[in-house]
């Protein structure tokens, strides 16, 4: 897996590696800096609301936090027992929430680097969060296909919503309710987040394929979905129509990115950005 996440200005992109963040031009699509990191290879990164601060969660499950401008390394946050798959800054600034492996989902102070508070417990692997309410509310989706919701600042579970059984590897939120999963298999499920909602299966357009991650646009009108196969797959969300189906080429696609701007995305594999 790999973490790659645009700027909120659209001007750097930052992609997650093994020896810490690459952080590229956007509008050059060159190299400009690395913000070194630890001996752990970073699969997910954030950027903060105003640009100036990048964190990045690594397969140790540690949390790394830079300023973006210098290069200097802030912070470290540590506390989960398994790879960060999730960041989330909020609106603030001040606090971050993070997903891991270990089916956690933590609170953290950034100034300080304290862990404000722990969510959830180990019961199947965390793959999506996401601030909710004003940042009093934390989402977040479940391998085991199931979708939580917790009251910020007491901890206190306030909803359980269950899909269709199986495992999930990759799901994304919507700013308007929307939820999608994808599976090994390459299923793609979309559904609102309301107790009832129908799920819709999405067609895939290329069969078996493990579906690496997804990524609804700002609008919520699309879904852009990749798999290990190598594809990149977009959905009109209100319809479920599938209406772009692209190749990069045989191998694995780990990540996707949009341009604030919904100018473009881009993705990411083992060998090639």
């Amino acid at each position: 897996l790999a973490g790659l996440s645009f700027s909120p200005d659209g001007r750097r992109l930052a992609l997650g590696c093994s020896k810490g963040v690459l952080i590229y031009d956007a509008r050059r699509w060159a190299s400009e800096a690395l913000l070194e990191g630890l001996d752990s290879v970073i699969l997910s990164v954030a950027w903060s609301p105003d640009g100036a601060f990048l964190a990045g969660g690594a397969f140790d499950g540690k949390i790394l936090i830079w300023r973006a401008a210098s290069g200097v390394r802030e912070r470290i946050c540590a506390g989960h027992a398994a790879h960060v798959s999730g960041l989330e800054w909020s609106r603030d600034g001040t606090r971050l929430l993070s997903g891991s492996l270990d089916g956690t989902a933590r609170l953290w102070d950034v100034r300080s680097g304290a862990e404000l508070r722990q969510l959830g417990t180990p019961e199947a692997s965390l793959l999506a969060v996401r601030f909710e309410d004003g940042d009093r509310k934390v989402r977040a989706a479940l391998g085991n296909n199931t979708v939580r919701l917790w009251e910020a600042g007491t901890g206190r579970e306030l909803a359980l919503l269950a899909g269709a059984p199986g495992l999930i590897s990759a799901a994304a939120f919507a700013p308007d309710g929307l939820f999608a999963t994808g599976n090994g298999a390459g299923d793609i499920r979309i559904r609102r987040l309301d107790p009832g909602a129908v799920e819709r299966t999405l067609p895939s357009g290329e069969g078996g394929a493990a579906v690496g991650r997804l990524v609804f646009t700002r609008d919520a009108r699309h879904l852009i979905g990749v798999t290990h196969a190598g594809g990149v797959r977009i959905w009109e969300t209100r319809s479920g129509e599938l209406r772009s189906v692209l190749s990069a080429g045989p191998g694995v696609l780990e990540a996707v990115a949009l341009d604030p701007g919904g100018r473009c995305f881009v993705t990411v594999g083992q060998d090639r950005l």
